[in-house]
């Protein structure tokens, strides 16, 4: 039987993966690279105008260690601060 390396926690958006990208000091083509796709698909999901398929998204999760506790915690503190500064 065939296991998952990890369980997400929720899924990894489009503004997420912005954050953990920058956070990793990952360029897009980068990353492009790592989950063979071009870097044109990572601009555009990043921009909102291409959503992310469930393939794309496993591979992203995958590469960028999304569910890393110290990962998520990044996530969370950058949440955090938005609402307090939407607030």
């Amino acid at each position: 039987m065939r296991t998952r390396p990890f369980t997400r926690k929720y899924p990894l958006t489009a503004e997420e993966l912005r954050v953990i990208r920058a956070v990793k000091n990952m360029t897009q083509q980068r990353l492009a690279d790592i989950i063979s796709v071009d870097r044109s698909l990572i601009a555009k999901i990043e921009a909102g105008s291409r959503s992310i398929s469930p393939e794309i998204r496993r591979r992203l999760e995958m590469a960028l260690g999304w569910n890393d506790p110290a990962l998520q915690e990044v996530i969370r503190s950058v949440q955090a601060w938005k609402d307090a500064s939407n607030g």
